[in-house]
């Protein structure tokens, strides 16, 4: 398959990639489908020097590649050698926060992200009228309904009400997207605080919040798949809708300060 977006990511089939790269595509192969398990010690760099005919230079280059994903953890010294860690998507949000940013994709493209799946998520929750989901949510909400006269700790609420509805979306490749989004999403509500209104200014509208937390659980619980889905689609554009009016339209994502704060 070909690609004209001279932005797109080298593939380590590429005609260019170096054998280091070739050497970590192969090992991360080998993690993946579980030839090399959780745990488990990578063979010698003899071994794997000779398997992949690569020299000790592209062998420890292609070790770094997968240590910097957190693929492997190497112990340096006598005993020492590279075992294979649960993959972390921590490496990759990072860097999905960057290449979001660099690109100055507007917050308002984040929120139509978020409206491609979190209603459905919630709808997927009602229809299985999941109970430990339910729970999660009920006690997210009511915690925030007492945070209303601190900021920082409803924000905090608010994140962990979000997180707990995308972990427990049944696709796991949405969970997974979800959460990637959510990361950043959370990055940026932190950087553009300082723009925010206070408490004082903004009650109601936090209090308006919180009730529809609390009929977006009682729909899931009452097995209202169509109505919870809607409802959790109107909080979503409202909420876009409120910080547009305080930052405007085309402000572009901050997942980093932008003054360097």
């Amino acid at each position: 398959m070909t690609t004209n977006d001279p932005e797109a990511m080298p593939s380590a089939f590429a005609a260019g990639a170096s054998k280091a790269e070739r050497l970590a595509d192969a090992l991360r192969g080998d993690i993946a489908t579980g030839r090399l398990p959780r745990g488990s010690s990578l063979p010698s760099e003899v071994e794997i020097m000779a398997q992949h005919s690569v020299s000790r230079p592209s062998y420890r280059e292609a070790i770094r590649l997968l240590e910097a994903e957190g693929l492997v953890e190497v112990k340096r010294g006598v005993g020492g050698g590279a075992r294979v860690l649960t993959p972390s998507m921590d490496p990759i949000t990072s860097h999905f926060g960057v290449y979001l940013q660099t690109r100055s994709i507007s917050m308002v493209q984040l929120f139509e992200a978020r409206l491609t799946y979190e209603p459905s998520i919630a709808a997927g929750i009602a229809a299985r009228r999941d109970h430990d989901a339910l729970e999660h949510l009920a006690r997210c909400a009511a915690s925030q309904e007492f945070s209303i006269g601190n900021r920082p700790k409803f924000n905090e609420q608010e994140r962990i009400f979000r997180r707990a509805l995308i972990e427990h979306a049944d696709n796991l490749v949405i969970r997974a997207i979800g959460l990637m989004v959510d990361d950043v999403f959370n990055r940026h509500m932190e950087n553009i605080s300082r723009w925010l209104p206070t408490p004082e200014y903004e009650r109601a509208h936090l209090e308006d919040g919180v009730r529809a937390k609390h009929l977006l659980v009682r729909l899931m619980a009452d097995g209202e798949v169509l109505r919870a889905e809607r409802a959790w689609r109107v909080y979503i554009r409202v909420y876009l809708r409120r910080l547009i009016n305080v930052v405007g339209r085309d402000y572009a994502i901050e997942a980093y300060p932008r003054d360097g704060g």
